[in-house]
């Protein structure tokens, strides 16, 4: 029952997750690390305990999944998770830090500069044209994100909002919308409260741990190069809706 190191080699990532739960819940430290193309070492660091660590063991056995249980559990997933993605109607988009790379920029007049990523607009395109509609939604006024998003032929532009679940809320029962039709892109602590309301959040490789720790989906690209886009084209390969949203925005071949 003394302190120690566990290392458990695991070939999937539910197991680290799963191992990486047990741990918090024993007040184990615990570092996963991925080593090879499908193989990972979870390193767990026990102290000390009166807990017999025979269920340790046992517990570390029911995390590691064979090939067969991910596999349904996988495909449970997968229903799950295009129902929950299918009911969303609209997208809610912060601009700073999500759409562009959070710097705020004056020329020599005092006039805010903002510097776009276009990548983006592939995603605004490929979500309106599979029915969703686009709100941007932010705590500051500038006349470049205007431009931009009249660009873009957003649905609702709303800015200079400092407490965006209370605009939220009133959005929701004004237009008979509910939580669960709402996804919420974000990057920061402003964004935590209105991401509570959502039944989808997505948020940049960059973003605070808070919102990383709250959402569905983590893009892999950081705030203002793309990462709405990428954002947007999980959420629509999860609804099964991203080839064909490419197809009739870009080919012209959807039906």
């Amino acid at each position: 029952n003394g302190a120690g190191v566990v290392e458990v080699l695991v070939d999937n990532e539910i197991a680290v997750q799963n191992l990486t739960k047990m741990a918090q819940q024993k007040g184990y430290g615990c570092a996963s690390k991925k080593v090879k193309d499908q193989e990972y070492r979870v390193t767990l660091t026990v102290g000390e305990t009166d807990e017999d660590p025979v269920s340790d063991e046992i517990l570390v056995s029911d995390c590691v999944k064979t090939d067969e249980m991910l596999y349904c559990e996988r495909k449970s997933e997968d229903r799950q998770g295009m129902d929950k993605y299918q009911k969303i109607k609209y997208l809610v988009i912060d601009v700073d830090g999500t759409m562009t790379d959070a710097g705020i920029y004056y020329d020599e007049h005092g006039n805010e500069l903002k510097k776009f990523c276009t990548k983006d607009a592939a995603g605004f395109f490929a979500a309106r044209e599979m029915g969703i509609k686009i709100m941007v939604l932010t705590g500051r006024e500038c006349v470049a994100t205007t431009r931009r998003m009249k660009e873009m032929k957003v649905d609702y532009l709303v800015q200079n909002i400092k407490d965006k679940e209370q605009y939220l809320h009133n959005f929701m029962k004004e237009h008979g919308v509910t939580g669960e039709e709402l996804g919420y892109l974000g990057d920061d602590l402003n964004d935590l409260p209105g991401m509570r309301l959502c039944g989808f959040v997505g948020c940049p490789e960059d973003a605070c741990e808070e919102v990383k720790s709250r959402a569905d989906y983590i893009s892999a690209v950081k705030g203002g190069y793309g990462a709405v886009r990428d954002i947007i084209a999980y959420l629509l390969k999860m609804r099964g809706e991203w080839e064909t949203a490419v197809d009739k925005v870009y080919l012209g071949t959807g039906s």
